[in-house]
């Protein structure tokens, strides 16, 4: 199961890029064969495109969930 989900910010804390914070779009892909976790589409802060290589589930950390369109 997926620890993100669409609209989720988060910060990413991998060693490749520079850290920095999201928006979760999607998931890319539900399992990866390196991890068997997801790998999500994100929008890095300050852009308007999505990062299309996508980033792998332990490379993020939850900053904020978004809240979920509750009807009463």
């Amino acid at each position: 199961m997926p620890s993100f989900g669409p609209g989720d910010r988060v910060r990413y804390v991998g060693e490749n890029l520079e850290r920095r914070e999201a928006n979760i779009i999607d998931i890319k892909v539900f399992c990866s064969e390196a991890h068997g976790r997801p790998i999500y589409n994100i929008i890095w802060d300050g852009e308007e495109e999505v990062y299309m290589h996508g980033i792998m589930e332990h490379n993020l950390k939850l900053i904020k969930r978004r809240l979920p369109d509750w009807e009463v």
